[in-house]
Parts: structure tokens; C-alpha cells; sequence
């Protein structure tokens, strides 16, 4: 297999819009995007483990998101590598009332209603313009929250506990609440101390995933330490018999160990915005 660039884009569609995916590939090469193609980079294998083989590597994914695409276990499978990764996704979406979002977008455009050549160039430069931006923002250091734009939760966790820490990443992102958190994408500058620390203040409450780990670390400790300094709220998920550096009301703790977990995580949207559970029950009372 050839070597895949470090800036490779990777577009994955439902089959019915593979042409669409093939257009956009062209018009993002003419525009000096390097664009992943199956028979060029000759991957063994079944079309699926060669497209989930080439979201491994890639910097970015473009995902044609339809209906089709969204219920498929193909494309299911797929935006589960592309999450396992943490990589940037762009999702082309197609309008679905009270859709639920399962897996994580850094940025939602629109699929246009008719799919003219002049809609399709438009969707293409809009394209462009974001995988720009997305690649000027690693350059830079700097990651906008998951989610998108607006209010979001900090989520402090060491990587030795990314296994648990992903439960929560992934309960967020089914409550639509946008996140920020290390992630795994590179970072140019050697310190990103200041990146973090922005982060926090910029953010509308802390999680904390308090483990051993998270105990023994003195940037696991600093965050929760600024975040106490700027009156920022924490929610504390105690992974066993812990107690956080400092007193906690009890609405901030969590039970979260392996036993306890799924209750907490139902708890957390509404513990981080109160308002949500004043709807919820005002729906359930309203005649």
C-alpha cells in the first residue's frame, strides 16, 4: 500500500450517493486536497475493512450523511472508526426532524435539495474552506469544541482511563452537548499548557473522571484547581472509593463506578443544564 499523505481527506457515502462522493473528490484534488482513492492506494481486503483501514490514517473524513448512510451497520461501522480515532469530520447531512446524532462532528453543513453541477461546486468550495480551517486550527494548536460552536463541557480525564472516559464522550455527544477535551490530535506547539488552560475558561462547566490516575497528575489537578479559581462548576464522576481535592456538594458527586455508570450518565444532561429537566418535566405535565 502507498504511503497515505498526513493530510489525506477520506469521503464515505451511503452507495446510492457514491457519485456525489466521486464528484466532491475530484473537485477537492483540483483544489489541492489530497483525497484518498481505493484504486490508487490498493488496500487488502473487503470495500469496508479497505474504507475503515483508510479512516485510520486520515486527517480528515468527509461523511455524505443520509438517511441510508446513518442506518446502515456499514456506516455505523465506519463513524465508529472515525470516533475510535477522534479524527475531524465534516458531515454533509441531510435534514432529519428529531434527528439523534451518534457519533461526533467538529462541522454540519447542509446536503443542498437539488444536487445541480452549480449546487455541487458551491458544496465543494464550502468543503474547501472548512478542511482549511480545520488544518490551520491543528497547525495552530488550537481545537474548537466537539459539537460545534456555543456553551461547552470541559471533560478532564487522564489517557490511561480513555476506555471509561469514552463512555462519557459518547453520552455527551447523544445529548448534544458540545465538549472539549485532549483529544488525540497533534498539536504543534511544544506547550499546550496555555491551549488548556484557555479552554477552561472559556467553558460552561468541568466533568471531572476522578481515578487513581487523575489523583497522581499534576495537570489533571491544575485543571481542576483553575477551574475552582474561576468559579467554574465541577462535576465529579468518582470511579470508586475517591474523594476530590476539595469539598463537593452532593449534586456535583456521581457514583460512576462499573455498577452505577449508566444511572449517572442519564443524570449528567440535566445536572448540566437545569433548564433541560424543567422542559422534560413540564412535557410530562402539560395536558
Amino acid at each position: 500500500m502507498q504511503q497515505f499523505l498526513s493530510r489525506q481527506i477520506v469521503i464515505v457515502a451511503a452507495p446510492g450517493m457514491r457519485w456525489l462522493a466521486s464528484v466532491l473528490a475530484e473537485g477537492l484534488n483540483r483544489l489541492q486536497h489530497p483525497v484518498w482513492k481505493r484504486e490508487r492506494d490498493a488496500i487488502v481486503g473487503t470495500r469496508l475493512q479497505q474504507d475503515v483501514a483508510a479512516i485510520q490514517l486520515a486527517s480528515v473524513v468527509v461523511v455524505i450523511d443520509t438517511v441510508w448512510f446513518r442506518c446502515s451497520k456499514r456506516g455505523q461501522h465506519l463513524m465508529d472508526a472515525a470516533n475510535d480515532r477522534r479524527v475531524d469530520i465534516i458531515s454533509i447531512e441531510e435534514p432529519t426532524p428529531g434527528r439523534v446524532f451518534t457519533w461526533s462532528t467538529d462541522i454540519h453543513l447542509l446536503l443542498p435539495s437539488t444536487l445541480g453541477r452549480t449546487e455541487v461546486d458551491a458544496l465543494t468550495l464550502e468543503v474547501s474552506e472548512r478542511i482549511r480551517w480545520l488544518e490551520g486550527r491543528v497547525s495552530q494548536g488550537i481545537r474548537a469544541p466537539v459539537g460545534g460552536h456555543g456553551r461547552y463541557v470541559f471533560v478532564s480525564y487522564t489517557r490511561q482511563n480513555d476506555d471509561i472516559a469514552r463512555r462519557v464522550r459518547e453520552q455527551l455527544d447523544r445529548d448534544r452537548i458540545g465538549r472539549w477535551d485532549y483529544g488525540d490530535s497533534p498539536r504543534a506547539p511544544s506547550d499546550y499548557q496555555p491551549e488548556i488552560d484557555e479552554a477552561i475558561r472559556r467553558c460552561h462547566l468541568m466533568v471531572v473522571l476522578l481515578t487513581p490516575a487523575w489523583l497522581q497528575s499534576p495537570d489533571c489537578r491544575h485543571e481542576a484547581s483553575l477551574a475552582a479559581a474561576l468559579k467554574k462548576r465541577c462535576l465529579w464522576l468518582l470511579c470508586g472509593v475517591l474523594e476530590p481535592p476539595e469539598p463537593v456538594q452532593d449534586r456535583d458527586r456521581f457514583d460512576f463506578r462499573s455498577d452505577h455508570q449508566e444511572p449517572a450518565l442519564q443524570r449528567l444532561a440535566a445536572e448540566i443544564y437545569p433548564s433541560r429537566r424543567r422542559s422534560a418535566h413540564r412535557a410530562k405535565i402539560a395536558p
